[in-house]
């Protein structure tokens, strides 16, 4: 399930040691991954047939020397979603 840090802290953890119903504390957790990248940062899909087919989030303006793609900056709100990692990757 992929939240906001404020959606996660709702929701009860079930990993704590502190007792029945102790909460998530979101993106303040080790396990938290990001699933969005940071707006601003340049980001590069591939062509399905590249050597490299992942996105890759890159700081160089450089295209891809194996498809050609080039990089783009990301402009995404603000309010980045996230997952918890211990529990796995989430299916989008």
């Amino acid at each position: 399930m992929v939240l906001t840090p404020a959606e996660a802290i709702e929701k009860i953890c079930p990993l704590t040691r502190g007792g029945a119903g102790a909460l998530c504390i979101g993106d303040k957790c080790m396990g938290w991954r990001w699933a969005e990248p940071m707006p601003g940062q340049l980001r590069i899909e591939h062509r399905s047939d590249c050597n490299r087919q992942q996105v890759s989030i890159l700081g160089a303006t450089d295209e891809c020397p194996f498809c050609g793609a080039k990089p783009f900056r990301i402009e995404l709100a603000e309010i980045r979603r996230g997952y918890c990692g211990l529990a796995g990757i989430p299916e989008f």
